[in-house]
């Protein structure tokens, strides 16, 4: 009888214990927190990527604080569902997956701008860059480099902007032959590098011979142009090929020396591009290693005005009220080479007004424009600023 006694309190203890831990955990007090999750995305239509990245959300979540604890970013998912969409901007709804004992009670943002684009391919030359230059004594001969073309894959609008690809070589005082490798950089018209590309392959291999003589030292070689072009044209480029020299002296002489130019290209007038064939200037007592004739090549393109009808986008809204503009789009201007100002499309544009935190009322706001495509400027946008009318919705929450 006391056996049974026994066993029945350690029964009712053991179903006390768990009563108890399930109260804990599962019945106690609540409470929130927030979770930093990089977005990610499905359903992408084949062909197409994205301008920029994703970015991430800040998710709040409910739930017990027992059940919070063992949970971390990894725990949840925020992702956009981007079927059936097609090149060009778009707004998405971010979505979330979470355990299901917890309770999503906020994303911010809960929507997010996207710019889908095609996916683009193509070959470029590779260019070598020189820094510094071999030790006192020394030249290098032609460089080699392996391969010497590479496979950029990206964005088309990242692609169409590439205007140089190159690896950059130390040569300071080098004194013998070296191998080295170097990772190409892909940059556009203003020398920057661009990013969010593929290449391939993404190492390539220099091999550079020196040969010993007096002194050398390699200088770049600049093009002499006089006069100019007419006001509504420009020199899109300036290719020198080849783009160093190699000259020979005394070292007092070539130390004071950083370039070489060509003879005078007249460039008065000049609307249309071209390649001409000139000579460096030798220096006075130093001599050219190899030939004097360079090629350089003139890329002349017009510049034009282009005047574009943009909507207007609304940013940060709240659900519970209503927002009015007087107009809706607006006329934004850019300058810029004919080329690509022609290549510009209405859907370049991001015409944009933020809204976050304007409560009921009237307001004349600023239109925030900007183009997509680096290589232009964005010269006017009229009007810049428009009426902004806050209405509450009906049964929405001031």
């Amino acid at each position: 009888m006391l056996k049974k006694k026994i066993i029945i309190f350690l029964i009712s203890l053991l179903l006390s214990f768990s009563f108890w831990l399930y109260v804990t955990v599962e019945q106690g007090p609540e409470v929130e927190r927030i979770y930093k999750v990089n977005i990610t995305y499905r359903n992408l239509t084949p062909g197409l990527t994205f301008l920029e990245p994703l970015g991430s959300a800040e998710i709040k979540v409910r739930g017990s604080r027992q059940r919070l604890m063992n949970l971390n970013e990894n725990s949840f998912t925020a992702y956009v569902d981007l079927s059936g969409l097609s090149e060009g901007p778009h707004s998405v709804e971010i979505l979330v997956e979470a355990p299901p004992f917890v309770k999503v009670v906020e994303v911010s943002p809960s929507r997010i701008s996207v710019f889908l684009d095609k996916v683009v391919r193509v070959e470029r030359n590779i260019r070598i860059e020189f820094i510094g230059s071999p030790k006192e004594g020394y030249v290098i001969e032609e460089p080699e480099i392996n391969p010497d073309k590479i496979t950029v894959e990206g964005p088309s609008k990242k692609i169409e902007a590439i205007r140089d690809v190159s690896v950059v070589v130390d040569i300071t005082n080098i004194d013998s032959d070296v191998s080295i490798s170097s990772i190409p950089r892909v940059k556009d018209a203003l020398g920057n590098e661009i990013e969010g590309i593929s290449i391939t392959p993404s190492i390539v291999y220099i091999t550079i011979k020196v040969k010993s003589i007096l002194s050398s030292k390699v200088v770049p070689i600049t093009p002499n142009l006089v006069g100019s072009v007419p006001s509504d044209y420009g020199i899109k480029s300036i290719v020198v090929s080849p783009s160093v020299i190699t000259i020979l002296g005394n070292i007092n002489k070539l130390k004071d020396i950083s370039f070489v130019e060509t003879k005078e290209i007249n460039i008065t007038n000049l609307t249309s591009s071209k390649n001409i064939t000139t000579e460096v200037i030798v220096p006075e007592g130093v001599e050219i290693k190899g030939s004097k004739s360079v090629t350089v090549q003139i890329v002349i393109e017009r510049k034009i005005k282009k005047e574009f009808d943009v909507d207007i986008s609304l940013e940060g809204k709240n659900e519970n009220f209503n927002y009015i503009l007087d107009i809706k789009t607006v006329s934004v201007e850019v300058f810029g080479f004919e080329s690509i100002v022609k290549s510009i499309k209405k859907e370049d544009f991001l015409a944009q007004i933020n809204v976050e935190g304007i409560g009921i009322g009237e307001y004349e706001v600023e239109v925030k424009v900007k183009c997509l495509n680096r290589n232009v400027k964005i010269t006017g946008v009229y009007p810049d600023k428009v009426k902004l009318k806050v209405e509450k919705k009906e049964g929405g929450t001031p």
